[in-house]
């Protein structure tokens, strides 16, 4: 991305920030969202030092703010040989290195089994609320600065509609509902939206809200 508030990666008008540096942002932010313990922050990290590398990202020239983008099918692809490898080799090993492996990562995924099946119900709610596809899923966005996260959102903006490519997000809240829709997000459901609590005929109110934003040029109201 070329514009002065964000930067595509790669971009030869800039210098991207440093890699620690980004996983630093998402850290902190999400930490002052829900303040975690030391185990789990490094868990955290870990996880967030994987998923930039996994995925296309956006970020603020400052390093202040960076968003995910679209999963890079490539080093999905690579991350599995690996594992497939490690795996080939522990088992080579030791058979138990691998049962251990396995137990160590069924044991760190149990805790969100009950969350993803609490969440069923209202995912299939904002699939619905999705619009058709091919759109791009903007997500992840951190920032430790005031304005730099609506500076970069603008800027990946700016890049959607060059590509006429229409953009998803999810707001998690009510604050954020009204926040979005100052950026041009809105939701299928509620095309005025004012930051009030969106509502289901089933659910009641749902959060996560999924909410789009059309490219310019094109119809916000399909």
């Amino acid at each position: 991305m070329r514009s002065a508030a964000g930067r595509r990666e790669g971009s030869p008008s800039a210098k991207a920030p440093p890699y620690w540096r980004l996983v630093r942002v998402e850290l902190e932010a999400f930490n002052r969202a829900r303040p975690m313990g030391r185990l789990e922050r490094l868990v955290f990290a870990a996880q967030c030092a994987m998923a930039l590398w996994l995925f296309e990202r956006r970020c603020h020239p400052q390093g202040t703010a960076v968003c995910l983008l679209s999963p890079r099918p490539g080093r999905i692809a690579l991350c599995a040989v690996a594992i497939v490898a490690a795996a080939v080799a522990l088992g080579t090993i030791s058979p138990l290195a691998d049962v251990v492996v396995a137990a160590a990562v069924c044991a760190s995924c149990l805790p969100t089994i009950p969350r993803a099946v609490r969440a069923l119900p209202s995912r299939r709610w904002r699939h619905r609320a999705s619009p058709p596809r091919p759109y791009l899923y903007l997500h992840s966005l951190a920032s430790t600065k005031a304005g730099s996260g609506a500076e970069l959102v603008r800027s990946v903006c700016a890049e959607a509609d060059v590509r006429g490519t229409t953009l998803v997000l999810e707001a998690a809240n009510q604050e954020l509902v009204g926040y979005y829709s100052k950026l041009g997000f809105r939701t299928k459901f509620d095309l005025d939206v004012r930051g009030q609590a969106l509502k289901s005929h089933v659910f009641g109110r749902v959060y996560p809200a999924r909410m789009f934003r059309a490219p310019a040029g094109k119809s916000r109201d399909t």
